[in-house]
């Protein structure tokens, strides 16, 4: 799940006003208090689930405490223009549900603390994304899941892509993430994809918030039943033994 923040609107257009978004979201409280179902804190595109991929380390800035983190980010706003005289005022567009809408409003109190004011709009989720990909939007709530590799999520950014719903293009990253597609020698393709990683990330193209978690009940005498990244379970890998 992420924040997606339209970069052809003016107010995102400053990658210091989407870092000090950034910063003061604490995706612990989100993930540990909020939801408390096993989500997990996200501070990457690609999530740490993909087989094999590392992030870059100074793509996770949650060791900084968060009152350093605040300051940082009314610092930056301060020099993008914002501040207690010219508040930063955005409409914040999230997908209708009592979980998600937790989340959000959780997230326009954090905001609240460096002197940003989120507008809250709830939107069927058929609607949402239909106005996500019109650009009908100043920032809005996401969620991507499918196949667990980096092709898959490096679609979320690519020029182009009728996913990349904010509008953040850069040459490199278009150029790493195409050329690891076709990469046949793992390492190499993993380390170009965490690269391209690191490029979105330090010009926070999104807003990553934290990576879901799937739940299932199961009896003690289904064996076989192994969790993975897609929730899938084939019959012919379970049995009964009771």
């Amino acid at each position: 799940s992420f924040l997606t923040l339209n970069q052809r609107n003016p107010k995102f257009a400053d990658a210091r006003v989407r870092r000090a978004i950034s910063l003061a979201i604490d995706r612990n409280i989100l993930t540990d208090k909020v939801l408390a179902t096993g989500q997990t804190p996200a501070y990457s595109l690609i999530p740490k689930v993909v087989k094999d991929f590392t992030p870059a380390p100074e793509n996770d800035f949650s060791a900084i405490p968060m009152d350093k983190r605040l300051a940082e980010a009314r610092a930056l706003l301060a020099e993008a223009g914002y501040g207690p005289a010219n508040p930063l005022n955005f409409r914040l567009d999230y997908r209708a549900g009592d979980a998600n809408k937790k989340v959000i409003v959780a997230i326009a109190a954090m905001l609240q603390r460096i002197g940003v004011k989120a507008d809250l709009q709830a939107n069927e989720v058929k609607v949402h994304y239909a106005k996500l990909r019109a650009g009908d939007f100043e920032a809005a709530d996401g969620g991507w899941q499918g196949t667990p590799d980096p092709v898959f999520f490096s679609l979320l950014l690519q020029t182009g892509s009728e996913s990349n719903y904010g509008g953040w293009s850069n040459a490199e990253f278009d150029r790493l993430t195409r050329a690891a597609a076709v990469e046949i020698d793992p390492a190499k393709r993993m380390s170009m994809f965490a690269e391209a990683d690191r490029i979105a990330m330090a010009d926070t193209a999104l807003v990553p918030l934290f990576n879901t978690a799937h739940r299932a009940l199961v009896q003690q005498w289904v064996k076989g039943f192994e969790g993975n990244a897609t929730n899938s379970h084939r019959s012919s890998d379970l049995r009964i033994e009771k």
